[in-house]
């Protein structure tokens, strides 16, 4: 088996490789490419026909006394492959098609692959649904593809009827993924809603990282408090000053105050130690203080106490 794959990798590779500037027309699409693919998967040009004429048209290449019918309709190699030539293959495909029978339909510019598996009747404007897989013609020996137009379309596996499950195989596959598709968008979409509510509420808070205090009664909270205030202001006040902080467009950081003051002085050894400073400060009109992250400057030249 492994040689036999070596042999259709080594058949496939020169059509894989073949430069885009050697297809020109339609006819070159199908003789320097579709033939030589079902040539190398095991084919013979007898088991072929070719131009056969359906109800509406002629389909290029055709095969249908085979056990999984075959229906490739090519287009010009710059040709767009689009829903009307979708349609046109689903024509041809309602004609070579049996209702207890199997077909791969293919769609082709020579570059450009459309791949669909009928089992079972089809119904008109459905092949969409009978979609497998889509590539292009440089990628045909890739992990991607290649194993799955071996097992769609090999002769051997033909021949064996194994085609019909290698279609429901990648149906599968396909379902299983566009449900993975929806999980994921459902969850992104979930993430943004979270994020806006964080934001929302981020953009309400005046002061960050204010920690919860203990119960106290009045006269503890009011004494803790008191300490915590005159115990920062004075080196705030200073690093303001230094800082020439005595504008909006000069204001610091509070995230950078609190790595300047807190643990480094006496009785600053929380967030919650300067967030009292700075509203006491504001309230006596010393200092002004906004946004989010949140800016601090001086309003007036406040020389800080010795």
């Amino acid at each position: 088996m492994p040689e036999e794959m070596d042999h259709v990798v080594k058949l496939l590779k020169p059509i894989a490789e073949m430069p885009a500037i050697g297809l020109v027309s339609e006819e070159d699409a199908k003789i320097k490419v579709v033939l030589p693919i079902l040539r190398a998967l095991g084919y013979e040009d007898s088991d072929f026909k070719y131009e056969g004429r359906t109800g509406r048209g002629y389909v290029d290449v055709v095969a249908d006394h085979l056990h999984t019918g075959i229906v490739i309709e090519t287009k010009a190699p710059k040709s767009k492959l689009d829903q009307r030539h979708q349609e046109q293959l689903e024509t041809y495909v309602f004609h070579k098609h049996g209702r207890d029978k199997t077909t791969i339909a293919i769609l082709t510019n020579g570059d450009a692959f459309k791949v669909y598996g009928v089992i079972g009747p089809l119904l008109k404007g459905f092949l969409d649904e009978t979609f497998l897989l889509s590539f292009v013609r440089p990628k045909l020996l890739s992990k991607e593809v290649f194993p799955y137009m071996m097992d769609l379309l090999a002769k051997q596996n033909n021949e064996h009827g194994k085609i019909s499950a290698s279609i429901a195989k990648i149906r599968e596959l396909r379902d299983r993924e566009r449900q993975l598709e929806q999980d994921l968008s459902a969850l992104k979409a979930k993430r943004e809603e979270i994020d806006g509510r964080i934001r929302d509420i981020e953009s309400k808070l005046e002061l960050t990282c204010v920690t919860p205090v203990p119960i106290q009664t009045r006269s503890e909270a009011s004494s803790t408090a008191g300490k915590k205030v005159s115990a920062a202001i004075n080196p705030i006040l200073r690093l303001l000053e230094e800082k020439e902080a005595t504008s909006k467009s000069k204001a610091v950081r509070r995230k950078w105050l609190d790595e300047q003051l807190i643990g480094k002085f006496e009785g600053v050894q929380t967030n919650q130690s300067v967030s009292f400073a700075l509203i006491d400060l504001k309230k006596k009109k010393v200092i002004d203080y906004e946004g989010h992250p949140m800016d601090v400057w001086l309003k007036s030249q406040q020389k800080a106490p010795e």
